[in-house]
């Protein structure tokens, strides 16, 4: 009887584990709903953009919520006054990120298909039922797995955001592990909120 089970292909020559191959495998592949999956290596450059967005619009956010909130150091740099991130800037950052990473992933999600990540990679996130556009419910379940922990690394300092954001790195892999380990190409938070990324 054979070990390798239909859609998630064999075991590579290198011996590394089989799940690797999709992290490379390049081209489309028919999902559920009817629709064409979307290969990790377009995914991966969407989540790129996308996160480089969200993080060039944390740090405009950071600087302000520290600038009016932020501890102020002493003696400041050659004579002028300069604020450090405070545990309360910090939040405040956490705060308004959440909702600033919401109202991006599931108002695109739901609106037009797609985030601007998507949209230059030309992929879209549709329900794994039917292949139509993604409900505001399942946008949500979908952004509380993918979008929202990426925030907690607004959380400067205070020891508790190291440990924050290395446990935010590790659910990453992860979720990139349950990504290439579907024969459907969807990860933990695409399971969870029934959904899949098409081309188109």
């Amino acid at each position: 009887m054979s070990m390798n089970q239909p859609g998630q292909g064999g075991q590579p020559p290198s011996g590394m584990p089989s799940w690797t191959n999709n992290l490379t495998k390049r081209g489309t592949q028919a999902g559920p709903g009817g629709v064409a999956l979307a290969d990790f290596t377009d995914r991966a450059i969407a989540a790129f953009i996308d996160f480089l967005i969200l993080g060039i619009v944390g740090a405009i956010v950071a600087s302000i919520t520290t600038g009016i909130l932020g501890q102020e150091l002493l003696g400041g740099i050659f004579g002028v006054s300069v604020k450090a991130p405070s545990l309360m800037s910090s939040l405040a950052t956490v705060v308004v990120m959440l909702i600033v990473s919401a109202a991006y992933f599931v108002g695109m999600w739901t609106r037009m298909g797609g985030t601007v990540g998507n949209k230059v990679m030309k992929i879209s996130i549709r329900d794994a039922a039917s292949g139509q556009p993604v409900s505001q419910s399942a946008a949500i379940n979908r952004w509380l797995l993918l979008g929202a922990p990426a925030v907690l690394s607004s959380i400067y300092g205070w020891g508790i955001g190291l440990i924050l954001g290395l446990v935010v790195f590790v659910y990453y892999l992860y979720l990139i592990y349950t990504t290439a380990s579907s024969a459907t190409r969807q990860g933990l938070h695409d399971t969870y909120a029934k959904t899949v990324v098409a081309k188109g």
